[in-house]
C-alpha cells in the first residue's frame, strides 16, 4: 500500500487511498492511531477518487473521527495534483458540504493552493445545544469561549495576552475538547486580541491551537477560519487577516466564503508497510 505523507504550516497528514487500504483488512481507527504514530502525523485521510476530486474520510490519531480539516483537504488535493488525478481544481466532497481546492503554484513538493472553507454556522444545535437566543459569548468553569461550527465545532477564546507558561492553554484546551456541554467535543483556540485601531489593516494573527482528537497543533485551517470568524463578527478584524505560523503567515480572506491560502508540501511517499 502506498502512503504520502503531507504538511501545511506543520500540521501533518497520511494520505491513503481507501481501494488499497481495504485490502489490509485493517480498521480505520486501529490503523489510524498506529500509522500517526510512526509517521509523526495528526490523522490519516482515507480517499476514494470522485468526479473531478475526491470522496474522503478523516480519522484522528486518536482514532476518533472528524467532519472536516483543512489543512487535510490541502494535503490531499496535493496528492491529486501531484498524481494527475487532478490538474489545477479539486472538488472534495466532506460531510459539511462540497469544498474546492484551486492550485495557484507547483513546485514539486510544494504546492500553493487556494482552500475553500465555506462559510461559519453560529447556530448549530447539534455541535452546541446550549445556544441561547442572539448571545455571542458562553462560560464553561470561567473559561469564556465564542461557539462557531466550521464544518466542525470550535470554541474560540480571547486573550488580552498569552501566559509565559503554555501549559495553562493545554490544561484549558484539554478542559473544553471534553466538556459536557460538547455532544461531539470540540476544537479549541486561544486567539490574542487583535489592535482594533488597525482593524483597516491586515493584522497577523497569533493563535495557539488545541484540536479535538489531536491536542496541540502547530497550525489548524478550520481553527483559523473559526478565529476569523469571530473576530470579523465582533468587528475587531475587516475582511482579511493573516494568521501567523512557524512557516510563515497564511493569508486568509473573505470573499462570497473564506478562503485560506496555503503552502503544503508532500513530504514523502512510499510504500507502507515497508516488510511488504
Amino acid at each position: 500500500m502506498i502512503i504520502h505523507k503531507t504538511s501545511t504550516s506543520g500540521n501533518d497528514f497520511v494520505i491513503v487511498s481507501r481501494k488499497e487500504f481495504l485490502q489490509t483488512g485493517e480498521k480505520e481507527p486501529d490503523f489510524a492511531i498506529k500509522v500517526c504514530a510512526e509517521e509523526e502525523a495528526d490523522g490519516v485521510i482515507f480517499y476514494s477518487p470522485a468526479e473531478e476530486g475526491a470522496d474522503f474520510r478523516i480519522v484522528n490519531s486518536d482514532g476518533s473521527g472528524a467532519e472536516i480539516s483543512g489543512n487535510g483537504m490541502a494535503g490531499l488535493a496535493s496528492v491529486l495534483f501531484a498524481t494527475g488525478i487532478c490538474k489545477d481544481r479539486a472538488v472534495l466532497n466532506t460531510t459539511a458540504g462540497t469544498r474546492i481546492i484551486e492550485l495557484i503554484e507547483q513546485n514539486d513538493p510544494l504546492f500553493r493552493l487556494r482552500v475553500d472553507m465555506g462559510l461559519p454556522d453560529f447556530k448549530n444545535r447539534k455541535f452546541f445545544p446550549f445556544l441561547a437566543g442572539s448571545q455571542n459569548e458562553y462560560d464553561y468553569r470561567g473559561i469564556p469561549f465564542y461557539p462557531v461550527s466550521t464544518g466542525n465545532p470550535h470554541a474560540v477564546v480571547i486573550l488580552e495576552q498569552f501566559p509565559e507558561d503554555t501549559g495553562e492553554l493545554v490544561k484549558q484546551g484539554g478542559e473544553l475538547e471534553a466538556a459536557e456541554i460538547f455532544p461531539m467535543r470540540t476544537n479549541v483556540e486561544f486567539v490574542l486580541r487583535p489592535d482594533s485601531e488597525n482593524r483597516e489593516e491586515v493584522p497577523l494573527i497569533r493563535t495557539f491551537f488545541y484540536e479535538r482528537g489531536a491536542g496541540v497543533t502547530p497550525f489548524s485551517s478550520t481553527g483559523t477560519t473559526a478565529v476569523f470568524s469571530v473576530l470579523h463578527r465582533l468587528g475587531l478584524i475587516g475582511d482579511s487577516m493573516k494568521m501567523e505560523t512557524g512557516e510563515g503567515p497564511v493569508p486568509v480572506m473573505l470573499k462570497d466564503k473564506i478562503l485560506i491560502e496555503s503552502s503544503t508540501q508532500i513530504v514523502y511517499k512510499k510504500e507502507y508497510p515497508k516488510d511488504k
